[in-house]
């Protein structure tokens, strides 16, 4: 069986282009026949594995279109779009979002031709909570920015406590409830 052997050899990589998978078979001296191999269906259990004979050959093409994926995700990058890729799993596979990311704020910049660029709020917060995710098209730029708290956060580190001698609490006492803070 054709997935099963594909299984065997260590399965496919991320760069696979499993959609465009075929199995050739020599049927006759001159001319190599070529199946379609339905990997995904295969594997979701909606289609049939391909018996194999003696002397097919296997081939998985390498997806050379990419998405990318930046911001606040652990590896931002270039990443090879293979058949159904959606948003969440792009970010998923540019190693999830940081700390520091704003899932609700995500957005997706898509060619939409003639050399205009087309910007979608992706919701990947929804997502995440069960909603829907958006395919993705090739060469399109997920990008997942700072949250607010992030964006103050950085602003006190830059502004506030660069400028202050010492510490933050240096010097400074708070009365509760009748005792004191330091």
């Amino acid at each position: 069986m054709a997935v099963q052997a594909i299984t065997k050899a260590g399965g496919l990589n991320t760069t696979s282009k499993s959609d465009d998978a075929v199995v050739i078979r020599q049927v006759d001296k001159e001319i190599p026949r070529t199946i379609k191999l339905h990997i995904s269906d295969v594997l979701q259990n909606s289609g049939a594995d391909i018996p194999l004979q003696p002397g097919d050959v296997i081939y998985v093409p390498k997806s050379d279109i990419k998405v990318y994926v930046g911001g606040e995700v652990n590896k931002p990058g270039m990443l090879p779009l293979d058949g159904r890729f959606t948003a969440m799993a792009a970010v998923m596979n540019a190693g999830g979002f940081t700390n520091n990311a704003s899932p609700k704020n995500a957005f997706l910049l898509r060619d939409s031709g003639d050399h205009k660029s087309e910007v979608m709020k992706l919701h990947l917060d929804e997502v995440l909570k069960g909603g829907t995710d958006l395919e993705l098209k090739p060469y399109d730029v997920v990008f997942v920015p700072k949250s607010s708290i992030a964006k103050i956060d950085r602003a006190i580190d830059q502004y506030v406590r660069g400028i202050l001698p010492g510490s933050l609490t240096g010097g400074f006492s708070y009365l509760f409830g009748g005792g004191v803070l330091h």
